[in-house]
């Protein structure tokens, strides 16, 4: 492991699958998000395809992958949204799920929450 920890976060790549692996996480991911009344309306009007390949560049790039992320800022990308944090809560918990259901394993979803977790404060809006 390199001392920014490189090699750990290329393993965890590989581990999710690779692109292909995050693309159907992200697949099974908003299948969950989109089912839920309580979230889903963050999304309407949204191009869901370009969203899930953005999201899939995004969660590649989060976790050592080889795709570089260009797209806005998370803090700019929703702050029009006024995100709750309940509802980011239950976006994280459809996360966790997805993960589980791609059978990824406990330890690597504990550090794909690792990466992604902390920016909370960039998404959320309300408390």
């Amino acid at each position: 492991m390199s001392a920014n920890g490189e090699a750990d976060e290329q393993n965890l790549y590989q581990r999710l699958g690779g692109q292909e692996g995050v693309r159907e996480i992200v697949r099974i991911f908003y299948e969950k998000v989109l089912g839920d009344p309580n979230v889903n309306s963050y999304f309407k009007n949204t191009d869901m395809a370009k969203l899930a390949e953005h999201q899939t560049v995004f969660i590649s790039f989060a976790v050592g992958g080889p795709e570089y992320y260009t797209g806005q800022s998370l803090t700019q990308a929703h702050e029009a949204l006024n995100i709750a944090s309940g509802h980011f809560d239950q976006v994280v918990k459809y996360l966790v799920e997805s993960l589980l259901e791609a059978g990824v394993a406990i330890t690597d979803i504990d550090a794909v929450a690792a990466k992604l977790v902390p920016l909370k404060s960039c998404i959320v809006r309300q408390s």
